[in-house]
């Protein structure tokens, strides 16, 4: 290992953060670039970008909702989800209608076409990806989910908390 490499390891490790937990985030770096590739390559026939379908999804579950709390739902730049509603608007998917009684606010939401395309390409889009937690045990994959919504509660708690604090506000350990 290149000793520059180490000296900001250590550097970290002495501000309060383990050895496995430094591992743990160079193996997040590499799951998460080989799970886009997983979800990629099993787009349904035709679509090319897996935030459209995610897109679809969300407003199937959550209804209409204005613009920038699609951004903060998805964790997504607002530009971004502009852009991708654009499309989606394009393609009948989703239409625009002003808020009542904001005009700085736009709401989103699927027309009947989008309806159908959340529930026919979603479905077995979801399936597919769901493949690859079949690799592990039904007790790990228990565990697994567990970790993910203490993890998520942690993240939900802690928005906001300086990293002075490191993080460890409600529910965290130090």
């Amino acid at each position: 290992m290149a000793p520059r490499r180490e000296t900001e390891r250590s550097a970290r490790r002495s501000a309060g953060v383990s050895k496995e937990s430094l591992l743990l985030v160079e193996e997040m770096y590499s799951f998460f670039g080989a799970y886009k590739e997983w979800i990629r390559s099993r787009l349904p026939p035709g679509e090319t970008n897996p935030t459209r379908l995610l897109v679809l999804v969300s407003l199937k579950r959550w209804g209409a909702v204005t613009m920038g709390t699609l951004a903060a739902r998805l964790g997504r730049p607002k530009s971004n989800v502009t852009l991708l509603v654009d499309e989606l608007e394009k393609d009948g998917l989703v239409v625009r209608r002003a808020h009542p009684t904001d005009r700085r606010a736009t709401y989103v939401e699927l027309t009947a076409a989008g309806r159908r395309a959340a529930t026919e390409d979603a479905a077995p889009y979801d399936r597919e990806i769901a493949r690859l937690f079949e690799a592990l045990e039904a007790s790990e994959r228990t565990r697994f989910l567990e970790t993910l919504r203490r993890l998520g509660a942690f993240m939900s708690a802690n928005v906001g908390a300086s990293r002075d604090e490191g993080g460890a506000g409600k529910g965290g350990r130090r």
